[in-house]
Parts: structure tokens; C-alpha cells; sequence
């Protein structure tokens, strides 16, 4: 295990040592912290097609699942404004009719995925608004979806953070 060691200083030592020198005395203090560590989100990595591939390989097949369960949602609650957490690059989009959603807001932490996306759907009818982002630390608006989609996502991210925010998003009922 890595350990890194910082000093802090200088410190004024409590009034009583200073009075007895007439001047403050100065200490420092060293604090250790045990494997500092930064890692880099593995989903920035991932290129389309090994994205794709994986999603649809027979053995895996969620691509063609979670494209379906997008389409019925879409069709069975009509929604005006939809949230989309993950869209990866889109899958499903298709499914979107302009004449009942107008708004789609995609959130993705993937910026290749996100290009992808806005090549596929910018002129689909329907406002898209793709943003590059963690949904860890994404604005989003209060009451202003009827719809959050939010498909394999939740394994990845601390969903207990993350819930009350979407919750908050959605507007009051939801899509019908």
C-alpha cells in the first residue's frame, strides 16, 4: 500500500507557549493518508463498437431487450419530455415519436458515445438535448420530465445519491 506523507505548517502552538517567549512558536504537524488513489471512470474507455458488439452479441443480447422495453415504455405512457440516463448512443431513439415526445434530454459520460448520439438523432423531429455528463454531478431541472429512462445504470453509480435527484426531476404524476 502507497502511503504519502504532507506537512502542515507553520502552526501557532497554544497561547501559553507563546507568552513564555514573548514571541509564537512554530510547529508542524505530519499527517500520513494511506493509497490515495484517482481512477479514471472505465466507461470513458469503451469505444462504440466494442460497446455495440458486446450489447448484441448472441450471448449477451441486452442491446436488442433494452431497445424493446425503450419502445414500450414510449408507446404505453406517451410522453412529453423524457430523460434518458446512460444513452450510450442512443439505442432506441428511433422509437421516439415527435408528434407525442418533443423533448428528449440524454445524459452520457462517454463524449464519443454522445457525438454518436447527435449524429443519429439531431434532426429527428423532436429537441434533443445531449449533455456530457456524470449523473453523479449533472444539473438537472426540477419537475421537468415525464419520463425517466434509466437502463443499466444503476449498478455503476450510488443510486441512493442519485434517486432523489432524478425523483425531483420528474414532473408531478409522471407520464400516465
Amino acid at each position: 500500500m502507497n502511503s504519502v506523507r504532507y506537512t502542515l505548517g507553520p502552526l501557532l502552538t497554544d497561547a501559553r507557549s507563546s507568552a513564555r517567549s514573548k514571541c509564537p512558536r512554530i510547529r508542524t504537524k505530519t499527517i500520513r493518508i494511506e493509497s490515495v488513489s484517482f481512477t479514471r471512470n472505465p466507461w470513458l474507455d469503451i469505444t462504440e463498437a466494442d460497446y455495440v458488439g458486446h450489447m448484441s452479441s448472441p450471448e449477451v443480447d441486452q442491446r436488442r431487450v433494452l431497445n424493446g422495453l425503450f419502445r414500450e415504455v414510449l408507446q404505453n405512457h406517451h410522453p412529453k419530455a423524457v430523460l434518458v440516463v446512460g444513452c450510450s448512443t442512443g439505442n432506441g431513439f428511433e422509437h421516439v415519436d415527435p408528434d407525442v415526445t418533443g423533448r428528449v434530454t440524454a445524459l452520457e459520460i462517454n463524449p464519443i458515445f454522445v457525438r454518436r448520439v447527435e449524429e443519429r438523432f439531431s434532426s429527428s423531429g423532436f429537441e434533443l438535448d445531449v449533455r456530457c455528463a456524470d449523473v453523479a454531478t449533472a444539473s438537472l431541472e426540477l419537475d421537468a420530465f415525464d419520463l425517466i429512462h434509466a437502463a443499466l445504470i444503476f449498478e455503476y453509480v450510488d443510486w441512493l445519491e442519485i434517486l432523489p435527484r432524478l425523483i425531483a426531476s420528474v414532473r408531478g404524476g409522471g407520464a400516465q
